[in-house]
């Protein structure tokens, strides 16, 4: 066919060639570029379609192709394998300096001791953390509590609030620095010259700390990639939460949700980041004894627990009483790093403070995994 002796000649080219050490990486090379050419071609073809077929807003058929572009961009950052014992003299060397003083912390604390202890010494690069509950035991505070803490170690953060308005995790944020009652800031009412000085003293604080907010609702895993490239040096994305993204496909909302757990998890590898994302639980958790959530409490999709390295479940221990701390169960029941096991959390809601208590978690019930028999119960 016309135009085709260009290629044929050079698969001919590439077959009749010598095998030898010098010219294998220059077979290997032509190859990888004939695959990642058709790559393009591919994703551009199915572009041309998706803006031809008028399916969607031209916001949703933007976002698809960008989707398209965005996979072929990350296969294209893969790394060559190595060569297992070059890993772990590596890792020798790393462990050698860790126990000379010489190593940087893998990870960064959350502020929770117990929960650091837990986790390996709290997030670290790389890995995808779920944080899980049903609606109003606040989860997105305590989220909001670990950013701030993480950002005020010098940790670049950026919050994706899908839910909440930038206002109101300002309002938050105020509230949990400053230690000033949340609903006068939310209402306006803030009269003690005491509050404006801490307000004030807030404000500094947080003008030194490396976080961003973005209220963006129903994102995208483009979307998430484009806003997280936006910021060098990242090294904590929250996602809140899972079940307010949106794809660009119209798929049943498991298969939806375990695409957008998938493509997080493959993120936080790609950019050498944590990636922590809220997850809703489904209406049987409210109908067990105690509360205490379990795997499959997690709403929409079962492939949230396979991408995840920790999994975090928050529900209450007992009814909350207007201007009193709560009591917080937190459990984390799945960790790739570190132990399983519990705390006791206590939420003062009134200035959105999170501390940690030396109560003891029960057990949990035979439902649970054997794993966790035995780790609950960590004291700061």
């Amino acid at each position: 066919a016309e135009g085709m002796d260009a290629p044929v000649d050079a698969l001919h080219a590439t077959t009749t060639m010598a095998v030898s050490g010098r010219n294998a990486g220059v077979m290997a090379a032509r190859v990888v570029q004939g695959y990642q050419r058709r790559e393009i071609v591919r994703a551009a073809t199915q572009a041309h379609s998706l803006a031809m077929d008028g399916d969607g807003s031209p916001e949703e058929v933007t976002e698809r192709i960008q989707e398209l572009f965005a996979g072929i961009a990350l296969q294209r950052r893969s790394r060559a394998p190595r060569k297992l014992i070059d890993v772990v003299h590596e890792r020798l060397d790393r462990l050698q300096a860790a126990a000379e003083g010489r190593a940087e912390p893998v990870g960064w604390s959350l502020g929770v001791p117990a929960l650091d202890a837990l986790l390996g010494g709290g997030f670290r690069p790389g890995g995808l953390y779920i944080l899980a509950a049903r609606p109003s035991v606040g989860k997105s505070s305590f989220a909001e509590s670990l950013s701030l803490h993480a950002a005020r170690q010098g940790n670049p953060t950026l919050f994706l609030s899908q839910e909440m308005s930038s206002e109101e995790v300002a309002d938050r944020a105020i509230s949990h620095v400053g230690r000033v009652r949340y609903d006068l800031i939310t209402q306006a009412k803030v009269g003690e010259d005491q509050d404006w000085l801490q307000m004030a003293d807030a404000a500094e604080v947080l003008h030194g700390a490396p976080i961003w907010v973005d209220d963006e609702p129903a994102l995208t895993l483009a979307s998430i990639r484009r806003k997280a490239l936006s910021r060098p040096g990242l090294r904590l994305l929250v996602v809140d939460y899972l079940q307010l993204c949106a794809t660009a496909g119209k798929q049943n909302r498991a298969i939806e949700v375990g695409e957008i757990s998938r493509g997080l998890k493959a993120l936080a590898k790609e950019l050498g980041i944590a990636v922590l994302a809220l997850s809703q639980l489904n209406r049987d958790v409210e109908k067990r004894i105690g509360g205490r959530p379990v795997m499959s409490d997690l709403r929409d999709s079962g492939e949230i627990e396979q991408d995840a390295d920790a999994v975090l479940f928050l529900w209450r221990l007992g009814k909350p009483v207007p201007g009193e701390v709560t009591r917080i169960g937190c459990a984390v029941e799945k960790n790739r790093q570190g132990r399983i096991g519990g705390m006791t959390l206590a939420f003062q809601g009134d200035t959105q403070t999170w501390g940690e208590l030396s109560d003891r978690i029960d057990e949990p019930e035979p439902e649970a995994s054997p794993r966790r028999r035995g780790g609950a119960g960590f004291k700061s």
